[in-house]
């Protein structure tokens, strides 16, 4: 296997691994029954291997056949099918593939109660138009699918456990260049039994996803890696990959849980349909989804939910996406709440860069509290190196549990605010039961601002004989600024409530702040320099102000000093020397300079990286001649025959037939060109009147 396979997508693969053991135990106790005549080689297929292999009518391969059609380009449009009465396992290779829509390869283990294994490599592209089939009432088989090209398929890729007691079977589709899915990919399980596994796996180009992914299974939903090593991953509009518990249970009303779904891309992933990973059944928990991608990561679902995660009447389960650059969540929901009988789970969106949520976050706990069974809210962390703004409600409320933990963390700019006239609430609230409210963290390395009618809540239940305290509210900025509209309660049935602002620099307060529910709370505001404005607010009880000037000064770009919010500082605040005038990181590979004659310099993560223009060890070998006394003799015939064209690249071995290479070892002078005072220079060298350090380039050399 590929290290890819080996690699994130085996650590999301443990019933994957079970599943492979289990076909194999199996096949080593199939006994194959007789069948008619069965083609073996390629050669039975076709004869002579011509350089296009088009396979008509039905051909049955006999078990463990290798049918290797070289450099053939194979084209069905009729049946591969493995015989009668056998499990069916063996392999294709060709140049290349194309399964037209007639077309067929199937090992679907006929009377065994297993699919087959079907593996195909091919040097080129596959297309899949048709259908490749592993299907089986008990239990689904494997296809395995490595294309040196590309990838296609606008046809039915089928590993299916098919009865009632059937799981999903194992796909496998790795590519060099762009992989295309469209048509069907599935691996359902039947209403009592799991879904099974599906990887999708691009090496150089990119993963699109148009067609249909179902990894349903009533005992359980499957497993869907995505990977995209060098490229980018697209989940086309309108698309949905389920990874589904469909709620059939088995006798002992056991039920599965969701699934798993592990994508991973180089560059970006864009994501515009659904990931439904929520389950039916009693007892069960909310699937688990991670994302992470080397550039930007945009949600923009074409559907009302974009990833769900809830929880059937059990916990909801996690979501974790991470993004190196930005991270913009524009459209969808994103759901990992608790149902029925659940708490909420958990939900993590970092970005390097800046981080929008423009659409509902839902981790809460709406179960139904009963003896001895709490319900408690989830866990929700917002984190970004750069901006953060926040434009829609989170909720991460509980029960009697308490309410869960929102922390929303900026190195730059935090901003909060509702893009309408209706309410933006960010909510940890224990909403019965007694329980305490959760907390709320906000933390800005520059300005926090609580906008347009922005509502912090954070509120305990009381229910006799409990009561609970409201969850802290920490609002920490460099310069804090809250909207007239803003309210920021934490109003407990206990002692125990706090509001706690803190101001670095400077800031200005309006709205609502409030911390007394029956019991009075606590409101108290620390600043470094001086104290915050206020405008209008409103506190219950009155605030505590207090000045303390060991507080951290704010970071400040410019300082030469790399501090949270800054990819870099340099020691000034002027642009096109990779660091720009608000320390972020120039583009990597942008020029820059480092006054070096010696060096060409380039851009790379805020910081300009030399590179030695000159070749120390090869200095004055012009001719790849070698030896301890360069340049000699030859080498400055060399420079004087290149100068008047006499010879030219082809006349000298690599790597003395480029330019560039002859300009590290003999542009003496370093002028940008190889000329007769190069040669004269080579010649004084060799004849010791002038020392290598004597020159320029020699200079450079230690």
């Amino acid at each position: 296997m590929t290290s890819t396979e080996t690699g994130r997508i085996g650590e999301k693969a443990p019933r994957c691994l079970s599943l492979v053991l289990g076909l194999t135990a199996v096949a080593a106790a199939a006994v194959f029954l007789p069948s008619r005549a069965r083609a073996t080689t390629a050669n039975d297929i076709c004869p002579g291997l011509p350089p296009v292999c088009t396979v008509t009518g039905t051909h049955v391969i006999t078990p463990n056949s290798v049918l290797d059609f070289g450099t053939s380009a194979l084209v069905v449009t009729g049946t591969l099918d493995a015989a009668s009465g056998s499990r069916g396992m063996y392999t294709i290779k060709a140049a290349s593939l194309s399964v037209s829509s007639t077309g067929k390869i199937l090992a679907t283990g006929s009377s065994t109660i297993i699919g087959g294994r079907i593996t195909i490599e091919t040097t080129t592209d596959i297309t899949v138009a048709g259908k490749i089939d592993v299907s089986n009432d008990l239990l689904g088989g494997e296809i395995v699918m490595k294309a040196g090209g590309a990838f296609t398929t606008t046809g039915k890729i089928w590993a299916k456990g098919s009865s009632t007691d059937g799981s999903g079977g194992f796909i496998l589709v790795e590519a060099e260049g762009n992989l295309s899915a469209g048509g069907e990919l599935l691996a359902t399980g039947g209403s009592q039994s799991e879904g099974g596994f599906i990887a999708l796996v691009s090496n150089s180009g990119d993963v699109t996803m148009s067609g249909t992914f179902d990894l349903n299974g009533g005992g359980g939903g499957g497993e869907i890696a995505v990977e995209a090593s060098s490229g980018s991953i697209f989940l086309n509009a309108g698309v949905l990959v389920g990874i589904r518990g469909t709620g059939g249970c088995s006798e002992d009303g056991a039920c599965g849980d969701a699934g798993f779904a592990d994508w991973l891309a180089m560059n970006d992933i864009n994501f515009f349909g659904k990931l439904d990973a929520s389950p039916v059944g009693v007892d069960t928990s909310g699937g688990e989804v991670t994302m992470f991608a080397g550039r930007d990561v945009l949600i923009n679902s074409s559907n009302a939910v974009a990833i769900d995660c809830s929880g059937g009447s059990f916990d909801g389960g996690e979501v974790d996406i991470e993004a190196g650059r930005d991270l913009d969540f524009r459209s969808g929901e994103l759901r990992t709440f608790g149902e029925s009988g659940g708490s909420g789970g958990a939900l993590s969106l970092t970005a390097g860069r800046t981080l929008n949520v423009l659409d509902e976050i839902f981790a809460d706990g709406r179960g139904i509290a009963s003896s001895g069974w709490q319900i408690f809210g989830g866990e929700v962390i917002i984190f970004s190196s750069a901006d953060v703004n926040v434009a829609s409600s989170i909720a991460v409320a509980g029960k009697d549990g308490g309410g869960g933990v929102l922390e929303v963390f900026a190195g730059n700019d935090l901003t909060i605010a509702s893009p309408t006239t209706a309410s933006l609430v960010l909510d940890t609230r224990s909403l019965a039961g007694g329980g305490a409210g959760g907390d709320i963290r906000l933390t800005a390395g520059q300005n926090l601002t609580l906008g347009n009618k922005v509502i912090l809540e954070s509120d305990g239940s009381a229910s006799s004989p409990r009561a609970g305290k409201a969850g802290p509210i920490i609002v920490d900025g460099c310069t804090v600024t809250s909207d007239p509209t803003a309210e920021v309660l934490a109003r407990g049935q206990a002692p125990g409530s706090l509001i706690k602002v803190t101001v670095h620099d400077t800031g200005t307060l309006a709205g609502i702040f409030n911390a007394n529910g029956t019991v009075p709370g606590t409101i108290d505001i620390f600043y470094r320099t001086t104290a915050p404005g206020m405008s209008g607010a409103s506190f219950t009880p009155p605030a505590t102000f207090t000045h303390n000037p060991a507080l951290p000064a704010c970071p400040e770009c410019g300082d030469g000093i790399i501090q949270v919010g800054e990819d870099c500082d340099d020691g000034n605040t002027l642009g096109g020397d990779c660091c720009d005038a608000t320390c972020r990181a120039e583009p990597n590979g942008n020029p820059c300079d480092d006054g070096s004659e010696c060096t060409t310099e380039s851009c790379l993560n805020g910081f300009c990286i030399p590179r030695l223009k000159v070749k120390c060890s090869n200095l004055g070998d012009v001719d790849c001649s070698g030896g301890p006394n360069q340049p000699d003799p030859n080498d400055a015939l060399a420079q004087l025959c290149l100068f008047v064209g006499l010879c030219g690249d082809p006349d000298f071995p690599a790597p003395c037939n480029t330019n560039s290479y002859r300009l590290s070892v003999a542009d003496w002078d370093m002028n940008g060109r190889i000329d007769p005072n190069d040669a004269l220079s080579s010649l004084g060298i060799f004849v010791s009147l002038i020392p290598k350090s004597g020159t320029p380039l020699g200079a450079c050399c230690p």
